[in-house]
């Protein structure tokens, strides 16, 4: 029996991004995304996906963080991508800006205590304005429909 060649996955520092700037429910919008993990899509290894929430809050700026939260962010993207990809527990698929918060959609492995390692990355950071929310996504359905909806 031969084992199953997975293609590797490359690292979201050193992989492709398209940007695409729109409207959400009226509003300004930002939605980055990995078109390369396409050929990922329902990958085992990843079966669940993480959103992470950081709300910032809406002000004049049309629902776009400040440049101080934009940094703030960066760090935690950062941090938490690079402790995901380091444990083997996650895949950062795509980002979405829009009315007052930002969602990183990362889809990661059950076989990893997730909890540790993001616990781990984000130790030294002070309290982060962060919700997470986990859900069974074996299909990869939700970076699915942001491919399509770019198409289209």
């Amino acid at each position: 029996m031969t084992a199953v060649t997975r293609p590797e996955i490359l690292g979201a520092d050193v992989d492709a991004w398209t940007g695409v700037e729109g409207r959400f429910d009226g509003r300004p919008s930002l939605l980055r995304f990995r078109p390369g993990l396409s050929q990922h899509l329902g990958d085992v290894r990843f079966s669940r996906r993480l959103q992470v929430t950081w709300t910032y809050g809406d002000d004049a700026s049309g629902g776009m963080p400040s440049e101080k939260d934009s940094d703030a962010m960066r760090v935690l993207e950062d941090r938490l991508v690079s402790s995901l990809e380091a444990a083997q527990a996650g895949v950062l698929a795509f980002v979405f800006t829009h009315g007052g918060h930002r969602e990183w959609h990362i889809y990661v492995s059950e076989s990893v205590e997730l909890g540790e390692v993001i616990n781990e990355a984000l130790a030294d950071l002070p309290g982060l304005p962060i919700d997470l929310e986990i859900e069974d996504d074996p299909e990869w359905s939700e970076l699915a429909n942001v491919m399509r909806s770019v198409r289209n």
